[in-house]
């Protein structure tokens, strides 16, 4: 009995150690929107599957301290879903220049691609849509990881606190 209470006091209860409060991480799944019930996968959710993958990859190599990246859907605090992504032509152009291997140069003119990652962010009862954007698939995904931390830092005691309710 003793040993329960003290281990909720050390969950439920924010330390100090060296000086630095302990922060318990809130509990981040991500997944890509399915269709229900499909008999064949069509190559659009392979796509939302990718930027999927991207985004827990991206998380994998900078992780924050204040996300859990977990596997199962049922203990996550925040549910992060693909539902959308698509590549465009950005705006104006790029010129670039390079050596003719005649004594000259050649200029060529480009359009860049934008890669947009849309995600739907739930928590509980909330959902609110984020959209990453990059010349990049994995830069899009990174674009909506920084936005997912931005919210994690105004909002996770919150969420750790109604998972500890």
């Amino acid at each position: 009995m003793k040993a329960a209470l003290l281990l909720a006091l050390v969950v439920l209860t924010p330390t100090i150690v060296s000086g630095q409060k302990v922060v318990v991480p809130v509990r981040l799944y991500v997944t890509a929107e399915e269709p229900e019930a499909a008999a064949f996968v069509e190559p659009e959710t392979v796509e939302l599957r990718d930027s999927a993958k991207d985004i827990r990859n991206v998380l994998m190599q900078d992780p924050a301290l204040d996300i859990e990246l977990i596997d199962r859907r049922e203990r996550a605090d925040i549910v992060l879903t693909v539902v959308s992504r698509v590549r465009r032509l950005g705006d104006g152009t790029t010129t670039m220049v390079f050596p003719n291997g005649f004594g000259g140069f050649t200029a060529s003119s480009i359009r860049p691609r934008r890669s947009y990652v849309l995600v739907r962010l739930s928590a509980g009862d909330y959902s609110r849509e984020i959209v990453g954007e990059s010349g990049t698939w994995s830069g899009a995904a990174g674009s909506v990881l920084n936005q997912v931390k931005k919210w994690v830092k105004l909002n996770g005691r919150e969420v750790v606190a109604r998972r500890q309710k």
